[in-house]
Parts: structure tokens; C-alpha cells; sequence
């Protein structure tokens, strides 16, 4: 094998990679890892703290994987003959191409909203309502149905819980989304193989 037909070879391989490592990781938390954690934990604050240090773990994943599949995306597209330039239409293999880098720039703006925006800001605690917990896993004192400061107690069905609550969601719904958007470039990819070897 030549170096040149190789370092295809590779980068066509990490592109594949970085795919499985996000679009798998979509699918698997939305159809196996969130039913199961909910089935075993029920939905009470444990889940949220679970759900929530997976979150935050996979969405490093997940960036890393949005820059492979840039990089390599890149590289890949400029091999090919029929590739003129980004978002051309001028024949059937640019235009498939564009619809799915089209695709994809919807799926990283879902990403990174679901990531920045409405990943909490602090971890539920272990055993009772998101916030601040104190020495042997109790909630500092003050009024009751209150955190310190005041503050509606985000576990006693206040504002502050409904929101988060309305904030979940939407990111589950976003979720969703984002994994149709996945097959849809998935079968978009198919179809630039195909009029990439027509």
C-alpha cells in the first residue's frame, strides 16, 4: 500500500470514527442508556445527577468529534474529482454534498446549544433537590421550601422547578431531532458514495 493511499485509508477511518463516537452516542443515550437509567433509578434526583455527569462527560466526546469530522470531511471531499468547492450545486455530487454539510451545521448548532445552554449550571445533589449540599449530604438550613439568599428551592415544585424541569424538556426534544437530522446524513452519506464511484 502506498503512503498516499494509506493516509485515505486513515483519515477515511477516523471519519468513520469520530461518526460512531457521536451519532452512536446519540442514539445509544436516547433509546437505551436514558430508558434504563430512568427504568433502574426512577425519576427522582439520583437520575438527574446521573444523566447529568454523563452530559457533562460526553459532550468532550462530542467536541472532538465535531472538529474530526470537520478536518476529515475536508480532506475527504477534496480527493474526489466531482468536488468543486463548499456548498456548490453545480452537479448531482456537490449537490449532495452540500445537503449534507448542511445537515451537519444544523446538527453542531443543536449540539452546542443543548451543551452550553441548557446543561445545568450545578449538579443535583445526591439525595434530595438540586443546589448546594452541606457537610453529611444536608441541605443548609434557612426557610423552609427555600435555599439560602431566599431563593424559590428548585426541588419544591417553584418556578425554578418548573423551569428546569421545561428546560429538560426541550433538551430531550432537541435530542430527538438531532438523532433524525443523524440518519438523514447517515443516507445522505450513502449518496454521495454512490455518485462519488457513479
Amino acid at each position: 500500500m502506498s503512503p498516499k493511499l494509506f493516509g485515505f485509508a486513515l483519515i477515511s477511518f477516523l471519519h468513520t470514527l469520530f461518526t460512531v463516537i457521536w451519532f452512536g452516542g446519540m442514539m445509544v443515550t436516547l433509546f437505551t442508556y436514558m430508558p434504563a437509567v430512568k427504568e433502574a433509578l426512577g425519576p427522582g434526583p439520583q437520575t438527574k445527577r446521573v444523566m447529568a455527569v454523563f452530559k457533562k462527560k460526553q459532550r468532550i466526546w462530542v467536541y472532538v468529534s465535531m472538529v474530526g469530522l470537520l478536518i476529515t470531511g475536508l480532506l475527504m471531499s477534496n480527493r474526489n474529482p466531482q468536488f468543486v468547492r463548499l456548498f456548490s450545486l453545480s452537479n448531482p455530487f456537490s449537490i449532495a454534498l452540500t445537503i449534507k454539510h448542511a445537515l451537519v451545521i444544523v446538527m453542531i448548532g443543536i449540539a452546542l446549544y443543548r451543551s452550553i445552554v441548557l446543561m445545568p449550571k450545578s449538579l443535583p445533589a445526591a439525595g434530595g433537590a438540586p443546589g448546594k449540599v452541606g457537610p453529611g449530604g444536608k441541605k443548609p438550613e434557612g426557610k423552609p421550601g427555600a435555599e439560602p439568599g431566599g431563593k424559590p428551592d428548585m426541588g419544591s415544585g417553584g418556578p425554578r422547578s418548573a423551569a428546569a424541569a421545561k428546560r429538560e424538556k426541550l433538551n430531550v426534544t432537541l435530542l430527538i431531532i438531532n438523532v433524525a437530522l443523524a440518519v438523514l446524513v447517515l443516507f445522505n452519506s450513502a449518496v454521495v458514495m454512490a455518485l462519488a464511484r457513479g
